[in-house]
């Protein structure tokens, strides 16, 4: 896999109902209305599945990254531990 920003993320996800919705749209020009609700519910059960996956992770807090502090910062030096 590989890194997306949350902002990418979210453009992409939004890219991707508009695809859906465009070729749910083109489906119903094609077929007739049965096959419209039924590929609507397809539709609606993958929109609804992506959006409660998200909140999933949204309740998680992430603790601060450890940074070194100015006086305690060791360097390690092969041959030197006594």
């Amino acid at each position: 896999m590989f890194y997306l920003s949350r902002r990418r993320r979210r453009e992409l996800r939004f890219w991707g109902f508009v695809l859906l919705f465009v070729w749910l749209l083109g489906v119903t020009a094609a077929h007739n209305v049965t096959v419209f609700a039924a590929y609507g519910a397809v539709a609606l059960v993958a929109i609804i599945a992506d959006l409660t996956a998200g909140r999933s992770h949204r309740g998680r807090r992430r603790r601060p990254a450890r940074r070194a502090r100015p006086g305690r910062t060791r360097v390690h030096r092969p041959g030197r531990a006594t």
